[in-house]
């Protein structure tokens, strides 16, 4: 254990080693016989610890100082500083950003509009094996109404 972690320790779970878990107190202590600098740490823990009780309780602020600390920023405003050529720059940037994007949409729709009619034209023209006649495609509609009828039949 270093000396970080068992100021973390000490945070988290106080001056009293008793209230740290079992494997966490074993470590300190470990730590402790190896480096006297951490058991300085843990009396002056012990100590402030000790004292804390003792201190008289804080009064909370009058109304009337809540109010004066209230009035300073309104008292005395900082003056803006005028911006810098860069934040100039960004911000004539940054303002027509949707009249950046609704060109990059259109730009991108075209380019996609033809990338397909390009590509489209490229694609060798069908041969008569690969069309379908009007008599195949009527055949196979009837076959699909067949189908379907003697689906609802077996349903009822």
């Amino acid at each position: 254990m270093n000396e970080t972690e068992f100021h973390n320790l000490l945070d988290r779970f106080g001056a009293d080693l008793s209230q740290w878990p079992a494997d966490r107190r074993r470590a300190a202590e470990q730590a402790m016989a190896a480096d006297a600098s951490l058991i300085d740490l843990l009396a002056a823990e012990q100590l402030l610890a000790a004292c804390l009780p003792d201190l008289p309780p804080v009064a909370t602020a009058s109304a009337d100082l809540r109010q004066r600390i209230m009035a300073l920023p309104l008292a005395h405003p900082r003056p803006l500083a005028a911006p810098g050529l860069l934040t100039e720059l960004w911000q004539s940037m940054t303002a027509s950003w949707r009249q950046w994007s609704m060109g990059m949409a259109t730009a991108s729709a075209a380019a996609v509009l033809g990338f397909v009619l390009g590509y489209g034209q490229m694609l060798p023209p069908m041969s008569g094996t690969e069309t379908a006649s009007s008599d195949n495609l009527v055949t196979m509609l009837n076959a699909a109404a067949d189908y379907e009828t003697a689906d609802t039949e077996q349903a009822q």
